[in-house]
C-alpha cells in the first residue's frame, strides 16, 4: 500500500533541504511534490490532498500556510518506506525553526 506523507515548512528554503534530504533514499522523482504560493501549485495540491481524504479543515490550514509563503511538501512512498520518509522530513522542519514543525509529517493512507 502507498502512503502519502505530508509536511508543511514556513520558509521555502526548508523544503528544498528536505527534498535534497529525500533525494538518498530512492524514491522516484515523481513520488516528491512541492506546492508553494504559486496559485496553480496551490489548486494543485489542494485537489490531491482532497483526492486522499484529506478533511476540509486541514486542506485549509495547509493552504494558509502555503498563502503565508510557506511550502507543503507530498511524498508518496511504499508503506515500508514511510516511516523513513517521516523521519527525513520531521526533524529537518524542526532544525530550520519552523512553527509548524512540519505537522509531524502527517500520514495520509492509501494515497495513489
Amino acid at each position: 500500500m502507498t502512503t502519502t506523507v505530508v509536511a508543511l515548512y514556513d520558509r521555502l528554503d526548508d523544503a528544498h533541504r528536505a527534498v535534497e534530504a529525500l533525494e538518498g533514499t530512492g524514491l522516484p522523482p515523481d513520488a516528491v511534490s512541492l506546492v508553494t504560493g504559486d496559485r496553480t501549485a496551490q489548486a494543485a495540491g489542494v485537489g490531491v490532498l482532497s483526492g486522499l481524504g484529506v478533511p476540509e479543515s486541514e486542506m485549509r490550514r495547509y493552504a494558509e500556510g502555503v498563502q503565508g509563503g510557506g511550502a507543503l511538501l507530498l511524498v508518496r512512498a511504499e508503506d515500508a518506506m514511510a516511516d523513513r520518509v517521516r523521519g527525513i522530513l520531521s526533524p529537518r522542519a524542526r532544525a530550520g525553526g519552523t512553527r509548524r514543525a512540519a505537522e509531524e509529517a502527517a500520514r495520509i493512507e492509501g494515497g495513489g
